[in-house]
């Protein structure tokens, strides 16, 4: 299984605004979709920061080829966020694969270096 750790947030809108960030199409790409809806309405009108959205695209290859279960937990939630302090997670992205935390885009962009390279 891998566990994904992103931190999703609100921005301050008007109402003229609100129909495009209810929907947001930064937080619904691809492979990612049906991990976002999972998680049910905790996204809607919530967006990711660039770090955690880039997280997800890297590991998007990843997912495909491995072919596990993926996980995305939300620390914006407070389950989701105790979970984390649990696992010792105290930024994001965080990814947890094979029992191996990669906290940071930096560690994770290098393990997925390092797994190419194999």
């Amino acid at each position: 299984m891998i566990e994904i750790y992103v931190r999703s947030y609100s921005e301050s809108v008007d109402m003229d605004a609100y129909r495009e960030t209810s929907a947001h199409s930064h937080c619904f790409p691809g492979t990612w979709e049906g991990l976002v809806k999972r998680l049910g309405s905790s996204f809607k009108g919530r967006i990711l920061s660039p770090e955690d959205f880039q997280a997800l695209e890297l590991l998007e290859p990843l997912v495909k080829e491995s072919g596990e279960e993926v996980k995305l937990l939300d620390t914006s939630r407070t389950i989701d966020l105790i979970k984390a302090f649990v696992r010792g997670i105290w930024k994001t992205p965080t990814a947890i694969v094979q029992g191996k935390k990669y906290e940071g885009i930096e560690k994770i962009r290098q393990y997925l270096d390092e797994t190419r390279a194999r």
